[in-house]
């Protein structure tokens, strides 16, 4: 896809996290901006056709800056900027934003957004079945960490996650991790190439206590 270049419709301080364009033809999540040497990326949530944009801010290293109304926005996948930064575009933040949620009801789990990490904490004293969509590829290299601490009296239940394709992409057989109830415990998962890999298992005790794939 060709770069598009549009302007700015109101000015943006350096913590902006969002930005108005005169023009949203070619708009879509995941495509890359440049506003003078500042660079940024659609985030996910951004709904296609619109002038408000959501972004990360800050790649490749470069700091984010203050931008004025009618200043230029050219954009386009990363094949598309000729005068990249040495390396290509790197669509991870130096400062990655980390969100943390706590479950209390059994239901989806939030993914993360683009250039963000997440933190998930399962708590109550019954067994909660939770769900967790496969991640697009636009999110590759976020990480999600997920614990099981137990209700308000302490006692931990076998909560489970259910990811339909498969942890990995390994498909059936591979779909759902059960926490163990013996003691708070958690796993870490990164999202690469659409799928959900298991990193490691984390947890707050001395002896491990391991989540198991059911």
């Amino acid at each position: 896809m060709a770069l598009v270049t549009t302007t700015l419709s109101a000015a943006i301080t350096a913590s902006a996290e969002s930005l108005t364009v005169a023009s949203a033809t070619s708009i879509a999540v995941g495509r890359l901006l440049k506003l003078g040497d500042d660079w940024a990326q659609v985030r996910l949530g951004y709904v296609t056709g619109s002038t408000t944009v959501p972004v990360s801010r800050g790649l490749n290293g470069a700091l984010p800056q203050a931008h004025v109304s009618g200043e230029n926005v050219t954009h386009g996948d990363a094949s598309d900027f000729g005068d990249s930064p040495a390396g290509g575009i790197v669509s991870i933040p130096p400062m990655r934003v980390v969100r943390c949620f706590q479950y209390a009801v059994a239901g989806a789990i939030a993914l993360p957004l683009m250039g963000e990490d997440l933190r998930v904490n399962i708590v109550g004293s019954s067994a909660l079945a939770m769900t967790l969509a496969s991640p697009g590829k636009e999110l590759d290299f976020a990480r999600l960490t997920i614990t099981s601490s137990g209700g308000a009296d302490g006692t931990v239940a076998a909560h489970t996650v259910t990811v339909t394709a498969g942890f990995g992409g390994a498909g059936s057989g591979y779909t759902a991790l059960t926490f163990d109830a013996n003691g708070a415990n958690g796993i870490e998962l990164q999202a690469q190439n659409g799928k959900w890999v298991i990193l490691n298992q984390v947890d707050g005790t001395l002896t491990k206590v391991a989540v198991s794939i059911a």
